[in-house]
């Protein structure tokens, strides 16, 4: 009896799922004027506010997304402009031209957030590089 109580603590323990960083959502806006890059607007669960603290401090680099082909991933990096904190939520706003280059075909805002998230998102903060996979919903 004692070792299944001591089995069942260990299984509530160790059961936890540990979600502590996750790509939650992402949009593409093509802005009107065409001034301004188009935006992708990155929506991470972060619950111990990563993202934020790395902002802050000055020590977010760079954010890369592996859905890009490894010769044009070059392309795909991007540094955070600006970003909001709600909650458990980060929004990091990102500008990128990738999709409005006039040599490639003109991508619709569908096809755009579903390459975007077809790959894992890497952030790299310091000189660590930090796998973000999609949220399980």
């Amino acid at each position: 009896m004692r070792y299944k109580i001591i089995l069942l603590i260990v299984l509530f323990v160790g059961c936890k799922p540990e979600v502590q960083l996750c790509l939650d959502n992402l949009e593409f806006v093509r802005h009107k004027n065409g001034l301004i890059p188009p935006t992708v607007t990155l929506v991470f669960r972060d619950e111990r506010g990563l993202i934020e603290k790395a902002m802050k401090n000055k020590s977010f680099e760079t954010l890369f997304i592996h859905s890009f082909d490894k010769d044009e991933r070059l392309q795909g990096y991007m540094t955070p402009g600006r970003y909001k904190r709600t909650g458990d939520l980060t929004e990091l706003y990102i500008g990128i031209n990738y999709f409005e280059d006039p040599s490639r075909r003109r991508w619709s805002k569908k096809e755009v957030e579903y390459f975007l998230t077809k790959g894992d998102i890497g952030l790299i903060v310091e000189r660590d590089t930090i796998i973000v996979k999609k949220c399980n919903k």
